[in-house]
């Protein structure tokens, strides 16, 4: 099965018309996962609370919100510069 054909089977056929009409002939990029409600709120609650625990540093509170949510530091960093 194509990826046309899995994308029609997902949407159905009216849709499948309403997304040609809107991007057919274009590259679309579909990611393989999407960003959950209130994720970003959960990183950022777990960055602001383990900060505040004794001895704690910037780096050991990325740690411990990559950890929990399963993203890279990095990730994590990005998500709470962006707040």
């Amino acid at each position: 099965m194509t990826n046309t054909e899995k994308l029609f089977a997902i949407i159905g056929p009216d849709r499948f018309v309403e997304v040609m009409a809107a991007l057919g002939g274009k590259k679309v990029y579909i990611p393989k996962h999407h960003l959950k409600v209130g994720r970003n709120d959960h990183i950022i609650a777990l960055f602001s609370e383990s900060l505040k625990q004794p001895g704690a540093s910037c780096q050991s509170s990325y740690k411990v919100a990559a950890k929990d949510v399963g993203l890279s530091i990095r990730q994590v960093q990005r998500v709470v510069a962006g707040s």
